[in-house]
């Protein structure tokens, strides 16, 4: 495997692990703007992220270990490279000595194609998607790409003794010419199929089932960045202090404890203290919770009997320190298959948490809409 090819990896990596939270604040928007996920902008918006995740892995991954990095002894400017076309104009002494297909094919050509390709999706996103100038697009591309190489230049802005990667001025130029080129692409792609614009428009219908389910991910997706946040934060002490195995039944223990304590502050805590009555997954998708018929608030108890027949369950299995992970991932399945099931089965899809607990999900707007139909008059 080359160095690419392994780079390659890692950018799909850390997409695949930033992809989900990345795209809690894009639905966001979407709901929002349209009640709906237009699927043009959505993919555009996580191709500014796999885009950003694969920068990051050619430009600064895989990061050496420090205590084996070597450092030359004429410091930071001997991994700085500062005359302009110093590296570009290595081709031509390629080409002089293997000829214009060596040359082409040469590591040289090879690495000063790749800087200006590298550059050429922010061009293209820039001038499609963000309406962006040319001369705006050359400005980002340029201060980009300066970022970059004084990171590089700088071992991480001195979170390495030397840098581990050469600082080069031709990026630079090559950056910044890939990112025109890329604007000139997108400006193209902006005249064959442009990208409408749509104004707000009032979200007030029943929401899909695709958007509920929508919401659910969301929730575990929630759940589980919060687990691990916090198990860091309460167990990474605990084992750097003590010496504790990861394997002892005492950490397993209180790692359940920590990620119940999450599910439980997300999924029955903010519902109970927020008007709408949503978990952070509903909020997301821009969801509320109201009682089955009438526009009354929804009471406590019917948002405890909801979370208690959607998500309890899973948080049984996951307490119990003899339950293993598979039992309580089955149970968490389970309990929301059954949701799923009786949604599809029932004409008016209500969910089996729904049905329990006398409640329905209704949209933001909607239930914002009855709110202001149901206060009083001001007075005149």
């Amino acid at each position: 495997m080359t160095l690419w090819e392994f780079e390659a990896g890692l950018g799909a990596l850390l997409f695949l692990l930033l992809a989900p939270l990345a795209a809690i604040p894009i639905l966001n928007r979407a709901y929002a703007r349209n009640g709906r996920v237009r699927p043009l902008p959505f993919v555009l918006a996580l191709a500014v992220v796999a885009y950003a995740c694969g920068l990051v892995a050619y430009t600064l991954l895989p990061l050496p270990d420090a205590a084996t990095l070597t450092c030359p002894d004429e410091g930071l400017a001997s991994q700085w490279q500062l005359r302009p076309f110093g590296t570009i104009g290595v081709i031509g002494d390629e080409v002089a000595a293997s000829g214009l297909l060596g040359a082409l094919t040469g590591t040289v050509f090879l690495q000063v194609a790749f800087n200006v390709l590298l550059f050429v999706p922010l061009g293209a996103l820039l001038a499609y998607a963000g309406r962006a100038r040319l001369g705006t697009t050359a400005l980002v591309g340029l201060g980009l790409s300066l970022a970059i190489e004084a990171t590089q230049g700088t071992g991480l802005w001195w979170l390495y003794p030397c840098p581990y990667r050469f600082a080069d001025v031709d990026d630079l130029i090559l950056n910044t010419s890939g990112a025109v080129v890329g604007w000139l692409l997108g400006a193209r792609m902006t005249r064959v199929a442009p990208l409408d614009a749509t104004t707000r428009v009032e979200d007030l219908g029943p929401p899909s089932l695709g958007r509920r389910a929508t919401s659910v991910f969301v929730d575990v997706t929630l759940v589980a960045v919060l687990g691990v946040a916090l198990q860091i934060a309460v167990l990474g002490p605990l084992v750097a202090g003590a010496g504790v195995e990861p394997s002892e039944p005492a950490l397993r223990t209180l790692a359940h404890a920590v990620n119940t304590l999450a599910a439980t502050v997300l999924l029955l805590g903010v519902p109970l203290v927020t008007r709408a009555r949503a978990t952070p997954g509903q909020r997301v998708v821009r969801l509320a919770v109201a009682p089955a018929t009438g526009t009354d608030a929804v009471s406590a108890r019917a948002i405890v009997v909801r979370f208690s027949v959607r998500w309890l369950p899973w948080l049984i299995a996951s307490a119990a320190v003899a339950t293993s992970g598979a039992a309580a991932t089955f149970l968490l399945v389970a309990a929301l298959g059954a949701d799923a099931v009786t949604a599809l089965a029932r004409a008016d899809r209500r969910s089996l948490s729904s049905l329990v607990s006398g409640t329905r999900a209704v949209t933001a707007d909607w239930a914002h809409a009855q709110r202001a139909d149901a206060a009083p008059a001001p007075p005149r």
